[in-house]
């Protein structure tokens, strides 16, 4: 079952303003989103849902409740105030990292919203390479020195990111989403 796991390790990888959309590591290889992934990034996300992640709502999305997000969030990657971030291997969608840039920080920060990868996918290592990049995006486009993100306080995930720094801040009751979530924060070297 795809997890929702946010990691950073915080590595200082540096490349030029002229980031091609492709970027190949290891057997992943990253780009944009475009939307013709919003189909396979919602059929990840139900089958999460499905098989018990602990996840928003834990409600299994339709294509119209889902696709507007993704649009949104899309819109906003285009003005420079979110990073969306595609995975294939062997030329195949294999999941997403999204996160936004927080703009009233007194430092630079990001929140890392979501990481999932599909099924056949799924391994630290791919988790690893996959949040690496976003990072090194956000670094790159935002100058990010803190990463936040939440998790639900079910989610496993939730020992991932203290294995690579983060820590916990807190635990909130959202609105929006069942159960407590723990926040976390890593600060980046």
């Amino acid at each position: 079952m795809p997890e929702s796991i946010n990691l950073n390790l915080g590595e200082n990888l540096s490349q030029s303003e002229e980031t091609p959309e492709v970027k190949e590591k290891g057997e992943l290889t990253f780009r944009d989103v475009r939307e013709e992934d919003f189909d396979e990034m919602l059929r990840i996300r139900n089958e999460a849902v499905v098989a018990g992640a602990p996840l928003g709502n834990r409600e299994v999305k339709t294509k119209e409740e889902y696709f507007s997000g993704l649009k949104e969030d899309m819109e906003k990657s285009k003005i420079g105030e979110a990073i969306c971030v595609v995975a294939e291997k062997d030329g195949r969608f294999a999941g997403w990292v999204a996160g936004r840039v927080i703009k009233d920080a007194d430092v630079p920060t990001a929140m890392i919203g979501m990481i999932a990868l599909d099924k056949g996918t799924k391994g630290l290592r791919n988790f690893r390479e996959l949040g690496e990049e976003w990072v090194r995006r956000a670094r790159e486009k935002w100058g990010v020195r803190i990463l936040h993100t939440q998790t639900s306080v079910e989610n496993r995930a939730k020992n991932l990111y203290k294995r690579y720094g983060f820590k916990e801040t807190g635990i909130v009751q959202s609105e929006k989403k069942v159960g407590d979530y723990v926040t976390l924060e890593k600060i980046l070297e």
